[in-house]
């Protein structure tokens, strides 16, 4: 077991130099401000409310004033209806039939006046 944890110490590279510390801050350089960090908030408390009132809600958009066209295409006309295959009969009733002519019994003309 020794030789096996002494094989997995890997010793430095003698090529790569370890990297250099940066170099110090000058001291006529002030630090750099810290912002020092935001207190945590617990459970129960809350940000104050937003003193400014709700925008009132957009109004709704207004309708067009044309329908868009219908996407659908026009139905197909409707074929004419069948004629019937008898007339129709005819509503009003049958007109009595003519009587014969009656033969006028013969008159001689008369004759002219003189």
């Amino acid at each position: 077991r020794r030789r096996c944890l002494r094989r997995l110490i890997i010793p430095p590279d003698p090529r790569r130099p370890e990297s250099p510390l940066p170099p110090p801050i000058p001291p006529s350089c002030p630090p750099p401000p810290v912002r020092p960090p935001r207190p945590l908030l617990n459970a129960l408390e809350r940000p104050p409310p937003d003193p400014r009132p709700n925008p009132p809600p957009e109004p709704p958009p207004y309708p067009p004033l044309e329908p868009p066209p219908d996407p659908r295409p026009n139905p197909p006309p409707e074929p004419p209806p069948y004629p019937p295959l008898e007339p129709p009969p005819d509503p009003r009733p049958n007109p009595p039939p003519e009587p014969p002519p009656n033969p006028s019994p013969k008159i001689p003309p008369e004759p002219p006046p003189c």
